[in-house]
């Protein structure tokens, strides 16, 4: 009986904190995008999100101005729809170009060193 009551709690107070999460999320989506985000602030924004989906995030060229994004250099294949899919959820970006070189992993070895 207290092992089910112990789980039922843990399971309540992460449904609970997921709630919270989800609100803050929202609040924070609308919040932003009322506001323009500095360029400086959104590009360290991008590279920490890029760095999730992107192995070699240093060959990567970011340009932000005003919201609008671009993204350019070698990634290996598959990387270029994570980056688009970044881009698109990422607060405070409005529009962006993804124009980037698909390469295999013995390409990029030898680009990168």
């Amino acid at each position: 009986m207290h092992v089910a009551e112990r789980e039922g709690r843990k399971r309540l107070r992460r449904a609970v904190d997921n709630l919270r999460g989800s609100v803050a999320e929202t609040e924070a989506r609308i919040r932003d995008s009322r506001r323009s985000i500095p360029d400086d602030q959104l590009h360290d924004r991008l590279r920490a999100q890029l760095g999730h989906v992107v192995r070699h995030l240093g060959e990567l060229k970011l340009a932000v101005k005003d919201g609008e994004v671009r993204v350019g250099g070698p990634v290996l294949w598959g990387e270029r729809e994570k980056i688009c899919h970044r881009l698109s959820e990422t607060r405070g970006v409005r529009s962006y170009t993804v124009d980037v070189e698909e390469v295999g992993e013995n390409e990029m070895q030898r680009r990168v060193g």
